[in-house]
Formats: C-alpha cells, sequence, structure tokens
C-alpha cells in the first residue's frame, strides 16, 4: 500500500486522478486539485475497502475553492449523452444496483452489533441510490419516490445522510438492534418490487447492426467513415448531415438516411464550386437546384469524373425520393450510405488538391519573378539631366 500511496504523491501535481481501483464492484475517481494529496488506506477489515480518509490541504479546482474531498462516484452509472434528447444507457449498472440493494432484505445483526458492522453494506447500497435520484438518473418518479424511501430508513438507523469523506458524520460504536432493522428490510422490499414493475416498460431498445457498419459509429460517429485527412476539410454542416444520416440508418429509417446524406453531398458541392470560383453559387447567379450546380462546375472546368458522378447521383437517386410516392429500402440506403461518402470524399479531395495548387504557385511565382526580371546591378540607370542655370542679363 505504500507503493500506492508514492503513486498517488506524484500525482498531486495533477487536477484528476484516475485510481480505478476495484470497491466491492465499483470503481472510483478521487479528484485530487493542485498541491493536494488524498490518502488511501485500507481499514483492516474482513474484507478491505478503499477509503478516502483525509485532504492535507484544501483543494483549488477550476477557480473554486474546496475545503473537503472531492466526493467519490461510480464512473460506470454515467451515461453517455447522444444529443440533447436521448442517451446511451449501460444495463450492467442495474445488475450492479441490484446486487448491492438485495442484501439488505435480509440484513440482520447479532448481539452487541454497531453501526460499523453494518456500515459498508450500507455504502455499497446508498452510492447507487443516490445516483438513482438524480437529474441523470432514467428512473421513473415513482421509482425515485421508492428510492428515497429506502434512504430515508437508513438514515433512521443512524447512517449519514453525508459520508465521512464528504464532511458528515456517524458514531460507529452506535449499538444496533434487529428490530431497529426491519423498516429498512421492508423499504428494500418496497424498491424492489416498484424496480419489477418499472423495468419492463423501460424504454430500452436493441439496435441490430446495418451491413458491415458498427452501430455505435453509426450512432455516435458517422462521419468517421471518411477518411481522417479528407474529413478535416470537409465542411461541417455536411458533416453533421452525414451525421444523421448515420442515425437514421442505424434506427431503421432508410428513406432519412438518404434524404441527409443528399444534403451533405449537396454542401460539399457548394464547397468544390467555391474553391474553384472563390464564389458561392447564389453571388454567381446560379439556380438553386443539382442541374444547375453541375452545370455550373462543368462551365468552370471541375473534374470530368466529378462532375459525371454527381449528375449520375442526381438523376438515378436524388432527385426520385424528393416525391413523397418514392421510398428507399433500407439494403439501398446502405448502398447509398458508401456512394455518398464516396462522392463527398472525391470532391473535398479535389477541393485539397486546389489548396495545394494554390500554395505551390504562391511559392514559385516569386522566384520565377525573380528569373525573369533583370537584377537591379544589371539595369543601367541613366542620371537625371543636370539643369541648366539660367542665363543673367550681363553675359552678353
Amino acid at each position: 500500500m505504500g507503493k500506492r500511496r508514492a503513486e498517488v504523491r506524484k500525482s498531486g501535481v495533477t487536477k484528476v486522478a484516475n485510481l480505478n481501483q476495484p470497491f466491492r464492484g465499483w470503481s472510483y475517481r478521487a479528484c485530487i486539485g493542485h498541491k493536494s494529496l488524498v490518502t488511501l488506506l485500507r481499514e483492516s477489515h474482513p474484507k478491505p475497502r478503499l477509503r478516502i480518509l483525509r485532504a492535507q490541504s484544501k483543494t483549488k479546482r477550476i477557480g473554486a475553492q474546496m475545503s473537503n474531498p472531492c466526493p467519490i462516484f461510480p464512473l460506470h452509472w454515467f451515461p453517455t449523452p447522444l444529443g440533447d434528447l436521448m442517451i446511451k444507457l449501460n444495463t450492467h449498472t442495474i445488475y450492479d444496483l441490484a446486487v448491492h440493494v438485495h442484501p439488505l432484505t435480509s440484513i440482520a445483526v447479532g448481539e452487541d452489533a454497531k453501526m460499523n458492522d453494518i456500515f459498508w453494506p450500507l455504502v455499497d447500497a446508498k452510492l447507487p441510490l443516490q445516483w438513482s435520484l438524480g437529474n441523470k438518473s432514467f428512473f421513473s418518479p415513482s421509482l425515485k419516490r421508492a428510492a428515497g424511501a429506502l434512504l430515508r430508513s437508513m438514515h433512521a438507523i443512524g447512517m449519514p445522510e453525508k459520508l465521512p469523506w464528504e464532511g458528515g458524520q456517524y458514531d460507529p460504536n452506535i449499538k444496533i438492534e434487529d428490530w431497529q432493522l426491519s423498516g429498512l428490510r421492508q423499504a428494500t422490499t418496497d424498491f424492489e418490487t416498484v424496480l419489477a414493475n418499472e423495468l419492463p416498460g423501460l424504454a430500452i431498445y436493441h439496435v441490430s447492426q446495418k451491413g458491415i457498419f458498427s452501430t455505435d459509429d453509426l450512432i455516435t460517429q458517422a462521419d468517421a467513415h471518411i477518411p481522417e485527412h479528407i474529413r478535416n476539410e470537409t465542411d461541417s454542416k455536411a458533416k453533421q448531415d452525414v451525421c444523421e444520416a448515420g442515425k437514421c440508418l442505424a434506427f431503421g429509417l432508410p428513406t432519412a438516411s438518404a434524404f441527409h446524406m443528399w444534403r451533405a453531398l449537396e454542401t460539399v458541392i457548394c464547397q468544390y464550386y467555391k474553391a474553384l470560383t472563390g464564389k458561392t453559387f447564389e453571388k454567381a447567379n446560379v439556380q438553386s437546384n443539382w442541374g444547375a450546380y453541375i452545370k455550373a462546375l462543368v462551365e468552370v472546368h471541375a473534374e470530368p469524373r466529378i462532375t459525371k458522378f454527381l449528375d449520375h447521383i442526381r438523376e438515378e437517386y436524388r432527385n426520385p425520393i424528393t416525391h413523397p410516392q418514392e421510398t428507399v429500402d433500407l439494403e439501398d440506403a446502405l448502398n447509398l450510405f458508401s456512394t455518398g461518402v464516396s462522392a463527398i470524399s472525391q470532391c473535398v479531395k479535389a477541393v485539397i488538391s486546389l489548396k495545394r495548387a494554390e500554395l505551390s504557385a504562391a511559392e514559385v511565382l516569386p522566384a520565377a519573378v525573380q528569373r525573369i526580371l533583370p537584377s537591379p546591378k544589371s539595369v543601367n540607370v541613366l542620371p537625371p539631366p543636370e539643369e541648366s542655370s539660367p542665363e543673367s542679363p550681363d553675359s552678353n
């Protein structure tokens, strides 16, 4: 354990130390501010557990003064946000919640039992229950009420509302009788009953894989299917539409996926034309439709293989789905997603080539001018003619 403390001391200059120390099935993180130290000890207990004993100095983190150590929390209870209205759940956390709460249904003590004998089982259940009451919880109001009742029953037998490392205090030697735990056992049973009734109605779905595309990638980073060096030069609006196309594809909305992909491609067509001419289609008085866009690209000598590919997409795939009687099935949507990524990549690669050509021209032109123009030393500069002084009247 001394070696573990030394490692923490070395990390004292960092703001966050990820300890990744297993603790009754949970992983905790300790927040460490500049020039602060968290001393970690294992108490002498039949099942050794990790404790945060104290912070040896006041912690300054993100400009705020904190007199207490940062509270610890189970890392994997935090869901992954996927936009404003959707989060990805780690369903294993529900299993973990049950594992830590269920033992309270049969918790019992013998003679001369003290709070310290049941403290850590209560802590194991208290942490996930507290999270279930938070703003990020996906639990229903009825389940939150049951969790709150269970927490209050813990506090009624002497469990502090704030844990010791959060500034709370409790008497570890307070005597506990078995009859005092009857309310706790009943509150736990009630919570499990509500949980069993709520889980079947929880909106958790399995999204099947589409083709060779990873479901997670389609939902969270569909634009990653564009090569990175090309993606970095792609218009942000186009990347956003590619991401929306990926989500639609993952959730089985093929027509919507194709619609977003053609929006992304249209944005990149505009980007390509601006790279060629320095103007937008609007400023060049080009009509707002793909046929006019492609014709304008041909007139400014865009690459023929690109314009022919775009015109094929326009005529065979993009224009038909603008009519409500036409729909795209999932198989076609998979192919069109790849086609759209290919067309976007070709257009952006052409934009990158144009930028490189401009940079090369900017470097070569000064040297070429120097070779063409004579040097100043080789140019004979005639002196300015001398001004003749006016003749005086007396010169004759």
